[in-house]
């Protein structure tokens, strides 16, 4: 069966449907790009008309815009055999109709969805993959605890963590052919090699490198009520610099890490009352409950800290 996957481009999750189209399918063609790149990126396939090569299509882990939903509706040539899952809030707030080929969910019995266990739900349910094994199963999960942050905030497993902390020292490519492999071995446990051991603890030097540099510049602004600790790091390190302001109870309610080298502000919750996704959007940005992100179109990062919440 040839499949065409568009994914998200930036953490585990986006890579998470990728790996296991890969398993299910016998020939993947996947795109990966961000939320605000997909309607660009999934038009040049309709504009070309290759998109109608392939049996199936997927859009997984990236935001829907109610607008887009509406257009997919309209392609009938597409009809049964394009199908979207999305666990993002903004989804859920955005889309105004109920679609066949659109299942947004943010939570079900095993707790917060993400885009990866979306996915692997409709491929057990369809016989793409099989339920009997565990292995695929433990990935799939892994995914979804670090995803959600349950790892952290329920579970205390790390291993969820690390194997972000080596997804970041790779490249995309790379990290879905290594992940392949290891989920197609016949193993019972999801576990590291030595090799990726190493990586895994170079990259921990590199963390605690950055969070250094953030404490160290840490900025305060008010911003509708809220008291924001605003951090500056390339995007691949907001996630561990956030983790740590979080352990460290930083005397703020929302955390935003700027990242100059994506143009982005990325929000992390530390109220239990307060929504990342209402925040993003003053932003032109879009997410989930307690992490979204938003577009920073300046590229004076001092006149940004200045301004950046100044409306």
């Amino acid at each position: 069966m040839n499949v065409l996957i568009f994914s998200h481009k930036s953490d585990i999750d986006g890579m998470g449907s990728v790996i296991l189209s890969k398993i299910a399918f016998s020939k993947v063609t996947y795109d990966l790009c961000e939320s605000k790149t997909l309607e660009e990126e999934f038009n040049k396939y309709l504009e070309n008309e290759t998109i109608y090569d392939y049996d199936l299509v997927f859009i997984t882990d990236l935001t829907i815009r109610d607008k887009f939903a509406k257009e997919i509706a309209k392609l009938k040539k597409l009809k049964n055999k394009i199908f979207i899952f999305d666990h993002h809030r903004f989804t859920l707030e955005d889309v105004k109709e109920n679609y066949d080929f659109l299942t947004i969910k943010v939570q079900d019995n095993l707790g917060l969805c993400s885009g990866t266990s979306l996915f692997y739900d409709y491929l057990i349910q369809n016989n793409y993959l099989s339920k009997d094994n565990k292995l695929w199963y433990e990935f799939k999960e892994i995914v979804r605890k670090y995803d959600t942050w349950e790892w952290k905030t329920i579970y205390n497993d790390t291993l969820p963590r690390d194997l972000t902390l080596l997804y970041n020292t790779l490249d995309n490519e790379s990290f879905i052919e290594l992940m392949v492999k290891k989920l197609q071995e016949n193993k019972a446990k999801f576990k590291f090699n030595k090799f990726e051991k190493m990586l895994i603890n170079s990259r921990k030097i590199k963390v605690e490198e950055k969070i250094k540099f953030a404490l160290d510049n840490l900025y305060y602004k008010e911003f509708k009520g809220e008291k924001v600790v605003i951090a500056i790091a390339t995007y691949d390190f907001r996630n561990d610099i956030a983790d740590y302001l979080r352990d460290i109870k930083v005397d703020a309610t929302l955390i935003a890490i700027v990242s100059p080298d994506y143009n982005t502000i990325s929000f992390r919750t530390i109220s239990n009352t307060l929504v990342a996704n209402d925040i993003a959007k003053y932003f032109k940005g879009r997410g989930n409950t307690r992490a979204a992100g938003g577009i920073i179109e300046r590229a004076d990062i001092e006149k940004m800290l200045d301004s950046i919440f100044e409306k």
